[in-house]
């Protein structure tokens, strides 16, 4: 299943998606010293580029440097799991089979109400937005195009944050998107294409534009609860 194409990544990208990869799937255990000259011969890039590596790792509560130790990998207690990057370092790997779950979890208690504030005060230009997103999802639907769904299911419940007027709501819109592409990677949201799911998108949409903050509240919780229903027919 092909998804939506990233930002092209540089040599300091990827090697901390290669830390972070090998942490989130395990590969390198808590405790463990991540050895700088390792590092440097897997990725061949210098190792200043490893050390600042390192410290983005560190500022996601992957790593820690300890003096005279080095670079050692934290718990998963301590990780930032409100970092896209880590959300997809963890769902690609496949070790948290139970990650999934929380995430429709932190969307059932966020999205509503995001959709009803967004009805009661989503700008004139972030509401047209949201309509031709919820169009796009319709159109991609009906063609069977798994990268443009992606692209504008993603780009959907950004909107829904950003509508809703609240900067910490905002601020997980790429949380929220990880999430999202997530689930599909795993093929737990392969339901999603169906024409019920996005018509619950398109009235979502309608609503906040008629400003019908009620209808808009439980439609998003019913997209979340179909979403956690496909989950859980998937894992039968």
């Amino acid at each position: 299943m092909a998804l939506p194409p990233r930002k092209p990544s540089t040599r300091f990208d990827d090697v901390v998606d290669y830390l972070g990869t090998r942490i989130c799937s395990g590969r390198l255990q808590p405790g463990d010293v991540v050895a700088t000259e390792h590092v440097e011969a897997a990725t061949a890039v210098s190792r200043s580029v490893v050390r600042e590596a390192v410290r983005v790792l560190a500022a996601l509560g992957l790593l820690e440097s300890r003096r005279r130790i080095g670079a050692v990998v934290l718990p998963r207690t301590s990780w930032n799991l409100f970092s896209p990057r880590v959300i997809r370092w963890c769902l690609d790997s496949g070790m948290h089979p139970g990650l999934v779950g929380s995430l429709l979890d932190v969307r059932h208690a966020i999205e509503p109400t995001a959709a009803a504030l967004a009805a009661e005060h989503g700008s004139p230009d972030t509401v047209v937005a949201l309509v031709e997103a919820a169009g796009s999802l319709w159109g991609c639907s009906a063609a069977d195009d798994i990268d443009g769904f992606l692209a504008a299911d993603a780009r959907f419940h950004g909107l829904l944050l950003e509508g809703s007027g609240n900067p910490l709501f905002r601020q997980l819109a790429g949380f929220i998107a990880e999430a999202l592409r997530g689930q599909t990677r795993q093929q737990l949201q392969t339901a999603d294409l169906e024409q019920v799911h996005v018509q619950l998108h398109v009235d979502l949409a309608r609503a906040i534009q008629q400003h019908d903050a009620v209808a808009a509240e439980a439609l998003a919780r019913r997209i979340v609860a179909d979403a956690r229903s496909s989950l859980t027919s998937h894992s039968l």
